[in-house]
């Protein structure tokens, strides 16, 4: 009855708050792929890169923020030097929420010439990340984030 009792509990708590070591292998990978997808998206100003590992939603934020940086005449150079996921929650079937820590090194460019128009900066990130669950794979719908700038380097 003890032992009963405490599966009951922790099956309860993880359906509510947490998830599966499956599920959180997936949302590490699908943010994981993100990242890469959008450095790339964003040295090379092409939103689309990010299809399949974001919505709509998320894709059209990231086109509006290249679209600032166009006409500024710049473009980002950026390396996720490290991240570190701290939080998991599915509170429906269909949606999560990851909580990261995450370190990053970026200088801007200028968007004809390619070269730096600053020192490289490093960034220390709380994010939180919500995913949305479309045709069985996980796709970054929304980021908030608090920034730190950690230390900005001499080039």
């Amino acid at each position: 009855m003890r032992l009963t009792g405490m599966v009951l509990m922790i099956s309860l708590s993880l359906l509510f708050t947490g998830c599966t070591a499956n599920v959180e292998k997936e949302l590490e990978e699908t943010i994981s792929n993100y990242n890469t997808n959008l450095i790339m998206a964003l040295k090379g100003m092409k939103p689309e890169l990010l299809k399949g590992v974001a919505t709509d939603k998320e894709m059209g934020a990231v086109e509006i923020f290249i679209i600032e940086m166009a006409d500024e005449n710049i473009t980002v150079d950026s390396t996720l030097t490290e991240i570190k996921f701290k939080e998991f929650h599915v509170p429906t079937p269909g949606t999560a929420v990851v909580k990261a820590e995450e370190f990053w090194s970026f200088r801007h460019l200028d968007i004809n010439t390619r070269k730096p128009l600053e020192e490289s900066r490093n960034i220390h990130y709380e994010t939180t990340y919500t995913l949305i669950k479309e045709n069985g794979r996980w796709l970054v719908d929304n980021i908030e984030f608090i920034e730190e700038i950690v230390k900005q380097n001499a080039d």
